[in-house]
């Protein structure tokens, strides 16, 4: 890390990495018990999926690709100021996740 960094960017920092993962964590847990619960119900010869489960699981993809792409990319720019780079597919990935 910059010896330039603040004691508020480390901990903004050790916040975020530590929300990245159990958001990831989390998500990943709630998309194996909506396919647990589905493997269940199709061995039982019910319908596999409701739309809620379908919705439910497309938030948790959303919520998995927000924590794995966008946050590590705010971590970055908090941590390295001076080596500032953001491409042109970042800034629309933070548009549309902010609309």
């Amino acid at each position: 890390m910059a010896s330039s960094m603040s004691v508020t960017d480390e901990l903004w920092i050790a916040i975020l990495s530590i929300w990245v993962c159990l958001s990831v964590a989390s998500n990943v847990s709630i998309i194996a018990c909506i396919w647990k619960k589905a493997l269940e119900k199709k061995n039982t010869g019910q319908s596999s999926l409701t739309s809620t489960d379908i919705l439910i699981v497309s938030l948790a993809v959303n919520d998995i690709l927000l924590a794995g792409v966008l946050l590590p990319q705010k971590i970055h720019d908090l941590s390295h100021t001076e080596h500032f780079f953001e491409c042109e597919s970042f800034k629309v990935l933070i548009f549309i996740s902010c609309t």
